[in-house]
């Protein structure tokens, strides 16, 4: 369970076959999300911090997709 306005930092990398930069969509299991954040390069391990407004569990999900909007 999440605390309330305490900041938690999450770590996300993928790796893109083509070798093309890579953009990451954080869903912060709240109805919010980071929208898309980049570019990064591929392989490139990126840290997201946030911090929830009301307490629960949240399931996070992360979202990766190419230059090209290949996801």
């Amino acid at each position: 369970m999440k605390k309330i306005n305490e900041e938690q930092l999450y770590t996300s990398s993928t790796i893109d076959p083509d070798g093309d930069q890579v953009y990451y969509l954080f869903d912060w299991g709240d109805r919010s999300d980071s929208r898309w954040l980049g570019p990064y390069e591929s392989g490139e391990s990126i840290i997201k911090s946030f911090s929830w407004e009301e307490q629960g569990t949240f399931t996070i999900q992360v979202k990766a997709k190419d230059e090209f909007d290949a996801e």
